[in-house]
């Protein structure tokens, strides 16, 4: 993984990069860890914001009704209902006894915006986008435990797809971003739900420098506007470009992306693994 080269390096040219197109979070994450270690800074000034993508549930349609309208959702599938229902028979979420366990999870949270998607999650457990690590206790670990069950299907390299061709017995709700969505969009058997409060990925690009040194490749690469429409194309929410098929275009996205800094992330990612 990128960053955990990042935070190894001992100078720049040890990493096969210049320039990192990635999640705000992931530059907080590396800066922390590095200063931590007490190594020297490697990434430079990041970009302003170049894309957004909200976090997104996706759903399979024969079991959206049930979850729905069970007593953990209420109404309304979102992050605390699922994470309290994950792993539990189906009868206790609104489904049928033949329907077994109800398997959700988490897409690839160790990847580049899986670890948003995490830091949704837990942000909507703890009822606080600006939880710090202190917060964690047992009674997370219990409820993220239910959702790292399904980490082997869940981490798959496409586990929207998988979640298309296999079916709810696969996997019945993945929580994962549009970007990351895209192949669902459109479909009759699954549906993509944006939970409340809406959290977002802000890719930007950062250079790989040594300390003291600077160079303009972050800007320089988010003012590529072939760059900008492959991210649209994508899936990507990108400023002065047509949005892809199938995504809502009355959607608002919040001004802050609604997680905490990404060296709380990087420990709430560590606690994850513990738990896989």
């Amino acid at each position: 993984m990128t960053a955990d080269a990042l935070v190894a390096a001992r100078r720049a040219d040890d990493v096969d990069t210049d320039v990192w197109l990635v999640p705000r979070s992931w530059v907080e994450a590396v800066s922390a860890a590095r200063e931590l270690a007490n190594r020297p800074p490697l990434l430079g000034e990041a970009s302003a914001t170049i894309a957004r993508s909200p976090v997104v549930l996706v759903v399979q349609e024969s079991r959206a009704a049930a979850l729905e309208s069970s007593a953990a959702c209420g109404g309304d599938i979102a992050w605390r209902c699922v994470g309290d229902v994950a792993d539990g028979p189906w009868t206790a979420a609104g489904g049928q006894q033949n329907w077994g366990v109800v398997k959700a999870g988490i897409a690839r949270p160790q990847s580049a915006a899986g670890i948003v998607t995490l830091g949704a999650a837990v942000a909507q457990y703890l009822g606080d986008p600006g939880f710090a690590s202190n917060d964690f206790d047992g009674g997370l670990d219990n409820w993220l435990g239910k959702l790292a069950v399904t980490a082997g299907a869940a981490d798959a390299p496409d586990p929207v797809a998988d979640m298309l061709t296999r079916g709810p017995g696969h996997l019945a709700v993945l929580g994962t971003t549009e970007a990351e969505a895209d192949a669902a969009f459109g479909r009759d058997t699954v549906r993509v739900v944006v939970p409340e409060p809406v959290v977002t990925a802000d890719l930007v690009a950062v250079p790989v420098v040594d300390e003291g040194d600077a160079n303009d490749l972050g800007d320089d690469l988010a003012d590529d506007g072939d760059l900008r429409d492959t991210l649209a194309e994508e899936g990507w929410r990108v400023d002065d470009r047509d949005l892809a098929d199938g995504l809502d275009a009355d959607l608002e996205l919040p001004d802050e992306p609604g997680i905490p800094r990404g060296d709380v992330l990087r420990v709430l990612l560590d606690r994850w693994s513990q738990l896989v």
